[in-house]
């Protein structure tokens, strides 16, 4: 019996590794929105009008002319795209870093009890594997 339980703690082991990389990765792309939201924030203030570069594909710019700094249109999710001025676009990107600080969070407590788990399996691996070779 004791093989067989040894057995499912391996498998349980795994899994959880397996769960605390794929947090590792949402943590990181979260962390990246994160600096982007922040970047985007300070460079708002910093706009001004004059000749300029707006990127219309991956690594594609083309030379164009800023008329106005206050006057966004902002992928809001799915696709939808909304006119905001300065105020509006600084609140949602205030509102969307509060999301993502939450969601690093949440992802953070999930982490922290798949390794408390982990700790509390490998023990119990140990116990039985000592259990197993006396």
């Amino acid at each position: 019996m004791e093989k067989k339980e040894l057995q499912e703690k391996y498998i349980k082991a795994e899994l959880l590794n397996k769960g605390l990389e794929q947090l590792t990765v949402q943590r990181n792309y979260i962390q990246i929105n994160l600096e982007q939201i922040s970047l985007l924030y300070a460079s708002l203030d910093r706009l001004s009008e004059g000749d300029s570069y707006s990127q219309v594909g991956e690594d594609i710019y083309i030379k164009s002319k800023i008329t106005s700094t206050d006057d966004f249109l902002v992928n809001v999710g799915k696709r939808i795209f909304v006119k905001m001025n300065k105020d509006e676009l600084k609140k949602f990107l205030e509102e969307k870093k509060k999301k993502l600080e939450n969601a690093l969070l949440v992802t953070d407590k999930k982490s922290n009890e798949m390794v408390n788990e982990l700790q509390k399996i490998s023990a119990e691996i140990r116990d039985i594997d000592i259990q197993l070779n006396n």
